[in-house]
């Protein structure tokens, strides 16, 4: 029996977290920014940040 390379490779919370931080940063707001992306930017996230204090609470 063999073991398919996809089961080897582990998702931790840390290693989604730091994929969450690049895909979604902090929203950087210019004069530039429209008030649509602003708000869907954020809401994404939020979500992030959500899932950051989740985990580190005891």
């Amino acid at each position: 029996m063999s073991t398919s390379p996809n089961t080897l490779n582990f998702l931790t919370v840390e290693r989604l977290l730091e994929e969450l931080d690049v895909l979604y940063p902090p929203t950087v707001v210019g004069p530039q920014s429209q008030f649509h992306q602003v708000l869907y930017s954020s809401g994404q996230r939020s979500v992030v940040e959500w899932i950051k204090e989740r985990v580190q609470e005891p």
